[in-house]
């Protein structure tokens, strides 16, 4: 059993990816919603994929990313795929995980 069955976040996190910085996981849009999110109850597109149960909250970087692959009307996105690999970045002074988009489209 995945440790993030234990305790499962409502939307996907970098274990979801893979374990490891540079695991990667070619998944296909299903529908992009704006939902209330963390705990600032900030308002956030949250993209749902084929793959999983859970949706993805977007930030400007892999929106951009996946407007620049797919365009920028979010409803065209459906049943497009996109490459998502396990990354970090600098957050809050700290290096935390995070999913990022390949600028690539899957073959």
């Amino acid at each position: 059993m995945r440790v993030t069955e234990f305790c499962p976040s409502p939307h996907l996190e970098p274990l979801d990816i893979g374990d490891k910085i540079g695991d990667e996981k070619v998944l296909t849009m299903k529908a992009v919603q704006v939902e209330t999110v963390g705990s600032d109850q900030v308002r956030k597109g949250v993209l749902f994929f084929e793959e999983f149960d859970r949706g993805w909250v977007l930030n400007k970087t892999n929106s951009r990313t996946i407007a620049a692959l797919h365009g920028n009307e979010t409803k065209q996105w459906k049943g497009k795929r996109i490459t998502v690999y396990r990354s970090e970045t600098p957050f809050a002074g700290k290096t935390v995980p995070c999913i990022r988009v390949r600028e690539t489209k899957p073959e």
